[in-house]
């Protein structure tokens, strides 16, 4: 998809991996693909690797001199993104981390449309789908979700805390679990759940799992002057006030476009032109900070 995404977005992209079928796969699609990193003839990188290599592979981009856009999560915990941030500066990188989903456009209407409840005192939300149908065909067990050292829900749905921590603000302190349910014969945690303190008051949640048979994917937001609901999976915002009628928008949900939109707005990152919706690598790291304080359990 970064590949696909790059080259819409006017780039020249060169594949380089590991495995020798994959780049000869790439090579009969029409994609250009280099052995190593060095002789790519890149000025910028996107790291897509294990989430165990995300770190040492970008170090190396950043002392070629590259640009990079990491896919998340940043690393498989905060200590290994702290470590890596430091590296970012000093080789004085810019770096990014790929959290796609700040590019919904149905997300962009949830945060449009927040402002309008007023104080917030409650916020839930959830990503909750079956890993066995993520990928069908291949065996969900031997890829990286079931490794428990890289994988499980609170890796692979970062989303949930990036978006969470981009609308509602980073929490300095969160709390929550991690369990292994023993549901899907894998070692990686199958389920979890996140709590932290919104400013000024009341409660954040969100709910993970890869146990749910009928996916589904949003939030739900209360405060002070009424209700906001998002289905992710659909693309629908609907904002129920305390008086007068609800009001229901959709905006068209789709993977490629988030891809591109993402892809452009790297590629204008490096000219120059901030995005807010580019997730940092401060923002990376306070998300493994959430996900090490959830592995830690309620306390």
């Amino acid at each position: 998809r970064h590949l696909k995404a790059l080259a819409a977005a006017g780039a020249r992209p060169v594949a380089v991996t590991r495995r020798p079928e994959a780049a000869a796969e790439l090579h009969a699609a029409g994609v250009a693909t280099a052995t190593d990193l060095a002789s790519a003839g890149a000025s910028a990188c996107v790291v897509a690797s294990e989430t165990a290599r995300h770190a040492a592979d970008a170090e190396a981009a950043f002392a070629l001199g590259l640009d990079v856009l990491v896919e998340k999560p940043l690393a498989p915990d905060s200590a290994q993104g702290r470590l890596l941030a430091d590296a970012a500066k000093r080789h004085d990188r810019r770096a990014y981390v790929a959290c796609v989903m700040r590019f919904s456009p149905s997300l962009a209407l949830v945060k449009e449309r927040l402002p309008e409840l007023g104080a917030l005192h409650a916020v839930r939300a959830e990503c909750r789908s079956y890993l066995p149908d993520w990928r069908p065909g291949r065996d969900y067990k031997a890829g990286y979700s079931a490794d428990a050292a890289q994988g499980g829900v609170l890796r692979d749905l970062v989303h949930e805390v990036d978006y969470c921590g981009w609308l509602f603000g980073f929490p300095a302190r969160a709390t929550g679990s991690a369990a292994n349910l023993g549901r899907l014969g894998i070692q990686a945690d199958e389920a979890a759940e996140i709590l932290w303190a919104l400013p000024g008051g009341g409660a954040l949640s969100i709910g993970l799992d890869y146990l749910t048979r009928r996916a589904r994917r949003g939030l739900v937001a209360d405060g002070e002057r009424g209700t906001l609901v998002w289905d992710a999976l659909n693309g629908t915002v609907t904002l129920t006030p305390l008086s007068g009628p609800a009001r229901s928008d959709s905006r068209p949900e789709d993977v490629d476009a988030r891809f591109l939109a993402q892809a452009k707005a790297f590629l204008g990152e490096l000219n120059g032109h901030r995005d807010e919706r580019m997730t940092t690598l401060e923002d990376g790291v306070k998300a493994l900070n959430v996900l090490d304080a959830a592995r830690k359990g309620f306390s």
